[in-house]
């Protein structure tokens, strides 16, 4: 029957929601949080597009309308800082500016489910879609309010339409192949790279003769419908920017924030990004950081499974493998040369372009009397893996190294987003812990929680540490190799908070 071909997939991805809405309102702000959340709320109400331009504006929209739904602010003018970031209800606070956001992952689930029951069955696509479902980057970054998954969705759902249309030549298919790319440039400036990459594949689908016709076609289509979409997303656009654009950006009809934030990303990519790699704090970027990320933060039967099934897509040579690696390979390529290495969500959208060679990998097993044996042994390892690291996925690290050391390979949102302030607080209260002496990833402060807390360079008395309690992020390790973090990094602590903060005894 019709219903039973959505019930598992469907079962899963509800209980996933659940789970990421728990996630939602236990874990403390992000450091991303701390600026697209005030900015949603400020493009909600009052059209001023100036705060946090370096982002468009979609996934800060639907953060504010979902805020506005579920809470009105009392008085005229909000402060960003305050009360929002602040009070005995602010994770109350919180999960109503990000409930909102399960919409990304919930419909990337559906576009993941649709693409590989095209390309492949039922019983593949439904299994896949449950991996995905149980995938700890996946589920981690679904909680904050922040652009990657939106980024990931609008990634693989014109490689989706992709296939539609080369096996259903209705012009229906492009012209929502242009919309979805218009609403995603709303979402991520990155997501340039699926537009080049989509007019590249209408090209090499097309009939040799009509190859530029089409391109042109798809191409003009395209520009109206993302110019019409970003001057709506941009409405009543209010803000003054402060510095000029080159001369050629002028003339482009787009709004201005659109350009400036641009500007913002290309300079940004141009100059780097502090970051933390094997331990070694750097501006640049390392042509090994994401394929490491990738290795180590993946967990070990889905790795398995998405390098064995690219040998299988090309061993059976599937018609669309060629339009698959030309998403795949050029992400990588961009990812591998960005100058911008903080976190492995920023290659989720090629995390989950990778799902369709997981997915001819998990058909090959179903396909073998012996195979449905092995992929029921690989689906409860990858589940109690995933359920073993709850509450800690966003510093989960593969059984190759463990999530207790991944900071020494990975710093930033690797280990470490801030998401843990609040259960280290409340650990802290409930337990009467003092002195206290803290060195905290982001910029949410423990008063916040009411717990007063000194900075680790107060606890020093020469080469020694003050009798009391340490609180350390995973970051901090990862970045200092010197006294007193050589201590933490060779001690055992006290209390982990999702391998994420470290809270040590010194005597």
């Amino acid at each position: 029957m019709t219903y039973r071909r959505w019930l598992v997939p469907l079962l899963f991805s509800l209980a996933f929601a659940a789970r990421t809405a728990s996630l939602m309102m236990a874990q403390s702000p992000c450091v991303d949080e701390l600026a697209h959340i005030p900015a949603g709320y400020i493009y909600w109400h009052w059209k001023n597009f100036y705060p946090n331009r370096e982002h468009p504006v979609l996934v800060k929209l639907v953060s504010g309308a979902g805020f506005a739904l579920a809470e009105k602010l009392p008085g005229g003018k909000w402060d960003p800082a305050q009360p929002f970031f602040s009070g005995s209800d602010l994770q109350s606070r919180l999960f109503k500016a990000r409930w909102a956001m399960l919409i990304f992952p919930l419909a990337l689930l559906a576009v993941v489910h649709a693409t590989l029951r095209r390309l492949f069955d039922e019983g593949t696509a439904a299994l896949s879609t449950v991996v995905l479902t149980l995938f700890p980057v996946f589920i981690a970054h679904s909680v904050f309010v922040h652009t990657d998954v939106a980024a990931a969705l609008f990634y693989m759902a014109p490689l989706s339409l992709l296939v539609c249309w080369s096996r259903d030549r209705r012009r229906l298919w492009l012209l929502l192949l242009a919309a979805v790319l218009a609403l995603g440039m709303l979402a991520k400036y990155s997501l340039t790279l699926a537009v080049a990459n989509s007019v590249a594949a209408v090209g090499l689908l097309s009939e040799r003769g009509e190859r530029f016709r089409a391109m042109g076609r798809f191409i003009g289509a395209f520009a109206a419908l993302a110019a019409g979409l970003l001057w709506l997303g941009y409405a009543g656009q209010r803000g003054v920017l402060l510095g000029p654009h080159p001369g050629w950006v002028e003339w482009i009809p787009i709004p201005n924030f659109y350009k400036e934030g641009w500007r913002l990303v290309w300079h940004h990519t141009l100059e780097g990004h502090p970051n933390v790699f094997l331990t070694q704090f750097g501006f640049k970027g390392h042509l090994a950081y994401f394929p490491l990320a990738f290795l180590l933060k993946t967990p070990l039967p889905v790795l398995l499974g998405m390098i064995a099934g690219i040998f299988i897509v090309f061993r059976r040579r599937y018609p669309w493998r060629w339009i698959w690696l030309l998403f795949a390979g050029t992400y990588w390529i961009s990812s591998m040369s960005s100058n911008i290495n903080i976190g492995v969500r920023h290659i989720l959208p090629v995390l989950v372009v990778m799902w369709i060679p997981l997915a001819a990998a998990v058909r090959f097993l179903l396909e073998r009397n012996g195979g449905r044996w092995v992929a029921g042994l690989m689906l409860a390892w990858l589940a109690a893996v995933s359920f073993a690291h709850w509450g800690s996925e966003l510093a989960y690290f593969n059984e190759a190294v463990g999530s207790r050391d991944g900071w020494k390979y990975f710093g930033d949102s690797n280990v470490d987003w801030g998401q843990q302030v609040g259960p280290l607080a409340a650990f802290v209260k409930q337990n009467k812990i003092a002195p206290l002496y803290h060195d905290l990833f982001g910029n949410l402060p423990l008063s916040v929680y009411g717990v007063e807390a000194a900075p680790v360079s107060d606890a020093t008395d020469g080469n020694r540490l003050r009798p009391g309690w340490y609180a350390i992020s995973a970051h901090a390790l990862a970045v200092n190799g010197t006294s007193p973090y050589v201590y933490f990094r060779q001690a055992r602590a006290n209390q982990s908070f999702g391998n994420s903060i470290y809270l040590f005894r010194v005597d």
